[in-house]
């Protein structure tokens, strides 16, 4: 069969969903209404790290239009910790802006008013507040059941540090700080859950629906087969609505009231739900006077806040990355993702990349310019070839990185452009992988007459939307 026979293969397509997203005809989660719907608020923690002594909600529950009031005394039957984190907080709060109580309402006007009537007695703890504080000797327990701070570590380690250290001409070590960063996609966080005796049904702007389902299932006990997650069109993500965030606290609150209830983060609310992780880099390299890399080692340490979320995920991800697609025959490289009393960390384009790569690449310019050597030639001599792995165990790079790097080179003009004083260019490369599951998944249904339906996945930020378009056998 030709490409002249192709309709879809190797063409440009329209998308199906692109006229509704340009002429304002799409429904986000939070354009949803539900017959019977509430609307919902959270109340949230002032303080970085307290004991809850007792939280008295009885004005907001007498008050007109008020249909429940969620605490932890109401979800004691269930199994309510999910990615380290509690579905409320129960008995304590491990960072300000944690969720202690919820309401739902008639309307976010009563909601809010009958946030302001709930009444909670906290008694403030010292607080571990960044990664100094988390790190330091006698530091207080964000989690007093853990030995430590450390929520999770990954070691990659290959050849001698040591002995490639003694090798080495020159020795540099740097360390890179990070704060958090908030993603800022256009939607917040919205989520509509429906609960009922036969089944669960939420909808929400979430990237990992079928995450959602099996903590939902889990953590109501109930099967499965009888959670239902429902994407609507998502206002981007960038990692920030990844993992189960607040869907498990609607689901209870909506079991309270015995109605669907609605919750829409503000942007405010969304920022001390989850933040990229900020981080501290340190690298030691030893180099020839050529600039050949010949050691390494990495410490990295990323805050992941109060709970784990996806912390351990990130720990794995910026060890490796943390060497770059450079050949370094002996690497020492340890990850930490820390507790501490500050907002959620989770992911954000690339886990652990960010700060990893720009304190590597950061380190190489430090190097070209001590030992008189053209960046793009420092990293050009170190680049892993064809079938060379980044990480042991790993599979090989599969691509000619130094034919990118020197087109890149010879496309910008970089010999000339950087040598010019002030002048707006620079150079770095990673190496990454997908942060997501690496599949994608087609259906294809046989209709009468042998037509097939054919389904693709439409995804903006990932959600699990449809595309489907019918066509002729000769059209695939």
């Amino acid at each position: 069969m030709t490409k002249k026979q192709l309709r879809f293969i190797g063409r440009n397509v329209h998308r199906v969903d692109g006229l509704d997203k340009v002429t304002g005809k799409a429904k986000f989660t939070g354009d949803l209404t539900i017959p019977g719907m509430l609307y919902g608020k959270i109340l949230r923690s002032p303080c970085p790290h307290a004991r809850i002594r007792n939280i008295d909600a009885g004005d907001a529950e007498a008050l007109s239009g008020v249909a429940a009031v969620l605490t932890a005394a109401d979800i004691s039957d269930l199994d309510p910790y999910y990615s380290g984190r509690p579905v409320i907080a129960i008995g304590k709060v491990r960072y300000a802006g944690e969720p202690v109580a919820a309401v739902a309402a008639v309307d976010e006007e009563t909601a809010e008013e009958a946030l302001a009537l709930i009444r909670v007695d906290y008694e403030e703890l010292p607080a571990a507040v960044g990664l100094e504080a988390a790190l330091s000797e006698g530091a207080l327990l964000v989690h007093e059941e853990a030995k430590g701070n450390i929520c999770s570590h990954e070691h990659v380690e290959k050849g001698n540090v040591e002995h490639g250290f003694a090798e080495a001409d020159e020795i540099f070590e740097d360390t890179f700080t990070f704060p958090m960063v908030y993603h800022y996609a256009l939607e917040p966080h919205s989520v509509i859950a429906q609960c009922t005796d036969e089944a669960i049904t939420v909808w929400s702007s979430a990237q990992h629906p079928f995450q959602v389902r099996g903590d939902i299932s889990r953590i109501f006990r109930v099967p499965i087969s009888k959670v239902r997650i429902v994407i609507p069109y998502l206002g981007g993500g960038f990692g920030s609505k990844s993992y189960t965030k607040f869907e498990p606290l609607v689901v209870a609150l909506s079991r309270k009231a015995g109605r669907p209830v609605r919750i829409c983060n503000s942007v405010p609310e969304s920022m001390v739900t989850v933040r990229r992780h900020g981080a501290r880099v340190r690298l030691k390299t030893g180099v020839k006077r050529d600039g050949t890399m010949v050691a390494r080692e990495a410490e990295i340490y990323l805050d992941t806040g109060g709970y784990a979320d996806n912390g351990p995920a990130v720990a794995i991800r910026a060890a490796t990355r943390v060497l770059g697609p450079y050949r370094i025959p002996h690497i020492r490289s340890d990850a930490y993702a820390v507790y501490t009393n500050c907002g959620g960390a989770g992911s954000f384009r690339a886990i652990g990349a960010p700060q990893t790569i720009f304190a590597s690449e950061s380190q190489l310019d430090i190097i070209a310019a001590k030992l008189g050597i053209d960046p793009a030639e420092l990293r050009l001599k170190n680049l892993l070839k064809k079938g060379e792995e980044v990480r042991p165990k790993l599979r090989g790079i599969d691509a000619d990185l130094a034919m990118s790097l020197k087109k890149l080179v010879r496309e910008s003009q970089w010999k000339t452009r950087s040598k010019k004083k002030g002048a707006a260019i620079g150079l770095a490369l990673g190496a990454t992988n997908a942060g997501a599951t690496p599949v994608s998944v087609a259906m294809v249904r046989m209709q009468a007459g042998g037509t097939p339906m054919t389904a693709l996945p439409a995804r903006a930020a990932r959600p699990p939307s449809w595309d489907w378009r019918s066509s002729g056998p000769r059209a695939i």
